[in-house]
């Protein structure tokens, strides 16, 4: 529900809260291991990830919590379910985990990776995704029997995925990086905000109300995109020079991404429209 919560963190912290995040009440997980991830399949079933392989299970909503044997001592930092028998965990050394009995037992699933995952997620029963170091994004679209490595076009590690349904999801990471994809997967058809430059582009005033100047120091020959929360390009066109004035008028009010792509790299930035 909109006011039930739960968090978790150092020295097997898990908090509760039952008021939208007004007061938060520290349960008692019985571990002081790293946990990474909560996952709750209903009000009283949930999961909890973390360092050296543990996994945490609560039957009463969080009031007591019970090791279950996970089979690996790698670390687990994600953990999600797509019902209330059906789960994943993912974690170091291409850790993915899966449960069909609500977490009772766990049996590894190949992917034929080494890398470390960050993040896993499923849209539903079938269709899966994780993600990881160096833009490493693996899908399934076999409850996890066969993972397929996905062009990410980012080199920065990815620490979170989520699905709204089979084709649009989001994928965070390191510098700021946010993609987009609205063909499940095919992450060219949306956003793409990956900050592959170690100078990031410099834009004043934000927040503007109708003029933005943007300043380049280091790109020559440069394309601008400005694009919705949607991914949608509102404004676009060639820099004259290495400072630049954009006429925002035609923006509603609401935040944008700013990419700018030249023959040296790529910048990207945000404006809040006014």
């Amino acid at each position: 529900d909109p006011d039930t919560g739960f968090v978790s963190g150092d020295n097997g912290s898990i908090l509760k809260t039952t008021d939208g995040g007004a007061t938060w009440t520290k349960l008692s997980s019985g571990t002081s291991n790293y946990l990474s991830s909560l996952y709750f399949s209903d009000a009283s079933h949930g999961y909890a990830v973390g360092d050296g392989g543990l996994i945490l299970k609560t039957t009463d909503g969080g009031i007591n919590w019970a090791a279950v044997p996970s089979g690996t001592s790698n670390t687990l930092n994600a953990v999600c379910f797509t019902d209330s028998d059906t789960g994943y965990a993912a974690g170091g050394a291409g850790t993915i985990i899966k449960t069909i009995n609500g977490g009772i037992t766990w049996v590894a699933l190949s992917n034929g990776i080494s890398s470390f995952l960050q993040s896993v997620f499923f849209p539903n029963t079938a269709t899966g995704y994780a993600v990881g170091e160096n833009g490493l994004i693996l899908k399934t679209t076999d409850s996890g029997l066969n993972w397929a490595v996905l062009r990410s076009g980012t080199p920065n590690n990815l620490t979170s995925v989520f699905f709204l349904d089979a084709h649009t999801g989001f994928v965070a990471g390191d510098c700021g990086t946010i993609l987009k994809t609205t063909n499940g997967g095919g992450w060219g058809a949306g956003i793409d905000v990956s900050s592959f430059s170690a100078k990031p582009v410099m834009i004043y005033p934000n927040p503007a109300f109708n003029y933005i100047t943007i300043m380049t120091a280091s790109l020559h020959n440069v394309h601008l995109s400005i694009m919705d929360l949607n991914g949608q390009i509102r404004i676009a066109g060639q820099l004259a020079g290495f400072t630049s004035k954009i006429d925002i008028r035609s923006l509603k009010s609401g935040v944008y991404f700013v990419k700018l792509v030249g023959a040296e790299g790529i910048q990207v930035g945000k404006i809040i429209k006014e």
